[in-house]
């Protein structure tokens, strides 16, 4: 969703009613805008709240993709389920891991994380229950993404979480 297009907020209740729908994204660095003086946004939470979506939003590639940017949201909407992409990426991972241990309605996905010492803190310090397996599939080869997790002391209870539990229970 393109929050800055005139119709976004009727593209959103459209498709809220359609009811197939369990996320969206909003990709500040693709549209172009900066998320904190962006008009539409509260409204979008607010329909995601009302229809039980999860709103994923990118991070990690410049100013117009800061977490504390969706932050800002997270803490306005504590109800509505936030996943942050690629954890930060490049530039913000450390920055992902403070959002995500400050409100309990963020998530972290693992696609694009490039540090292992960003993956060692937010293993240590956010709660495994908010922590998505992604890959960036077909970007990158999935196996190399769950190579990546392999070099971490997992359990295979932490596994079955990031892999596939916190998605299910998320949808």
């Amino acid at each position: 969703i393109n929050p800055k297009e005139d119709d976004a907020l009727e593209e959103m209740q459209r498709i809220a009613a359609a009811g197939c729908f369990k996320a969206v994204e909003l990709d500040s660095l693709e549209h172009g805008y900066l998320p904190e003086i962006c008009p539409n946004i509260d409204e979008i939470f607010e329909i995601c709240r009302d229809s039980g979506m999860i709103i994923n939003c990118f991070t990690g590639w410049g100013d117009r993709t800061a977490p504390m940017q969706w932050g800002y949201y997270a803490k306005r909407h504590p109800e509505v389920p936030v996943v942050m992409l690629h954890m930060g990426g490049y530039d913000y991972g450390y920055n992902c891991v403070e959002v995500a241990k400050k409100f309990s309605n963020v998530y972290v996905e693992t696609s694009d994380v490039y540090e292992l010492p960003i993956m060692h803190i937010a293993l240590r310090e956010i709660p495994h229950d908010r922590i998505l397996f992604g890959s960036q599939f077909p970007d990158k080869i999935t196996r190399c993404s769950i190579e990546f997790l392999d070099m971490f002391d997992l359990t295979q209870e932490d596994r079955d979480m990031f892999y596939w539990k916190n998605a299910a229970r998320l949808l």
